[in-house]
């Protein structure tokens, strides 16, 4: 707890429990706020409490309990919307068919089984322990033929002691489907030459080049989508590196040109010697680039 900045405060007198959340505005500027809880009785009365809390990926959970009731049962993930008046920490769960559930089981005796269902279902689902922590149970469950807004999950721990539940309220949300990846194929290297009988201007593929050539770097995508942007780094002589930008792919082949400059009195050209080309990103409307790179080497004298 000190170690991530969190407040807690404890109080009594009121007979009655309860639990929030106070979230400060700027006054506490870098805290992000407290909780609190309030115990119906501190050591004067038979139903003395106690309280869990748990950190499940950054997300707080908190329980209180009456002692000597077993087995102590509580959901550590996803996070319960309920928790307090309203959770301000809590998230969404992706209408997904691998969300993960956890929960603490904790009872002096053997914990024979823990379940889970959804929404009160009459369908209960087992969980596992996790290895390297006794307390701890989990497993994935399917959210993706629930509906969006709010469901209920609930886990059911029957140990030596007895059976008791937990519940938490949690927000399914649809989830977009995966965009389709492009890839980045192969790259080649050239210039434009133009023919001086016919004015015809080509393109040709070399890894010699000279100072002062525009560089051509022409990217082959797959699928040969239009309107692609691919984006390309250029490494060489002195640890150079540029960035180049392609202008809109045609026929699914994206090119890029690198402008070099010559020696003269007045300028210093750019540096002779081996460079490589290295495809960095590719990003088109409706795609996402599969993360492949694709590279190729050439001279320039």
């Amino acid at each position: 707890m000190n170690g991530s900045r969190t407040s807690l405060y404890g109080y009594g007198h009121t007979h009655a429990s309860g639990q929030d959340f106070f979230v400060p505005g700027s006054r506490l500027a870098g805290y992000d706020g407290f909780f609190y809880f309030n115990v119906s009785s501190l050591g004067k009365a038979t139903q003395d409490q106690y309280t869990i809390m748990a950190i499940d990926c950054n997300g707080l959970s908190a329980r209180i309990f009456d002692i000597r009731n077993w087995p102590a049962v509580m959901i550590t993930a996803p996070l319960d919307e309920n928790l307090g008046v309203s959770n301000p920490y809590t998230y969404t769960v992706p209408a997904g068919p691998a969300n993960p559930i956890r929960a603490l089981v904790f009872d002096p005796g053997i914990v024979n089984s823990v379940q889970y269902h959804i929404d009160g279902s009459s369908a209960w689902y087992g969980m596992s322990p996790v290895a390297g922590n006794p307390h701890l149970w989990e497993a994935l469950w399917n959210a993706s033929s629930l509906a969006q807004g709010p469901h209920t999950i609930e886990v059911k721990a029957a140990t030596a002691s007895g059976t008791r539940y937990d519940s938490i309220a949690v927000t399914v949300e649809s989830v977009a489907p995966p965009s389709p990846a492009i890839k980045a194929l192969s790259t080649i290297v050239g210039k434009y030459v133009t023919n001086r009988k016919t004015g015809v201007r080509t393109f040709q593929a070399t890894s010699m080049l000279k100072a002062g050539d525009a560089v051509i770097f022409r990217v082959g995508l797959d699928p040969p989508v239009s309107n692609a942007t691919v984006r390309i780094k250029i490494e060489g002589p002195n640890s150079a590196t540029y960035e180049v930008i392609s202008s809109p792919s045609v026929s699914g082949t994206a090119e890029a040109v690198w402008q070099t400059r010559a020696s003269s009195k007045r300028q210093t050209g750019t540096p002779a010697g081996s460079y490589k080309t290295t495809v960095t990103g590719v990003t088109a409307t409706g795609y996402t680039w599969d993360g492949q790179s694709s590279s190729v080497s050439f001279t320039l004298q």
